[in-house]
């Protein structure tokens, strides 16, 4: 390696602000290589190591700024067409159109807040061990059976005598039979 510098005579200039040139086979000859040779190997990679990091930083910011452009214009292209579907769209929410089924609720409202003479009214099926609240496992044997017989066994918890049906009106009963139908997957005919 050949050493040049703007004042030779000067220690500094070797660890500060030095250039350098590779000159082939006159490395060993040159009376201060075996001083710092290794230093200016260090140096040269240090160097070269920069040149890869600044390479790289500047493919990161270019990958960066690319793929921001490319969600950009998918952003433009699939908005409108998201928004004018009745599916699957955004609000302004940023939330997913969710489709309320009105019976189910309603059914569901009934089934909650049911009351007879003050007191919550509770759903109990009789059967031949007694009654039973309802439960997927309890209501398993009316599975696609006939509505008719699933209302007809539908019972007050609190008073084994007293029959659904006879308490709430019938718009309240078809509305808490959809809710039972669908939260138990009866599929009832």
């Amino acid at each position: 390696m050949e050493i040049i510098t703007q004042n030779t005579s000067c220690d500094k200039n070797v660890k500060f602000g030095w250039r350098y040139r590779s000159l082939a086979g006159s490395d060993s000859h040159h009376p201060r290589y075996h001083e710092y040779g290794e230093e200016l190997r260090s140096l040269e990679l240090q160097l070269q190591g920069r040149v890869d990091r600044e390479t790289e930083n500047n493919l990161r910011a270019t990958m960066k700024l690319v793929i921001r452009s490319v969600a950009a214009a998918l952003v433009l292209v699939i908005s409108p067409v998201t928004q004018g579907s009745d599916g699957g769209g955004f609000n302004q929410g940023g939330f997913s159109q969710r489709k309320i089924d009105q019976q189910y609720e309603l059914g569901k409202a009934h089934y909650k807040s049911g009351k007879v003479d003050g007191a919550r009214l509770q759903y109990c099926l009789k059967t031949a061990d007694g009654l039973k609240k309802l439960s997927r496992k309890s209501v398993r044997p009316f599975k696609r059976g006939p509505a008719s017989d699933f209302v007809a066994s539908l019972y007050s918890c609190d008073n084994a005598d007293l029959r659904i049906s006879e308490v709430i009106d019938e718009e309240q009963g078809q509305a808490v039979l959809y809710y039972l139908n669908k939260r138990f997957k009866l599929r009832l005919r």
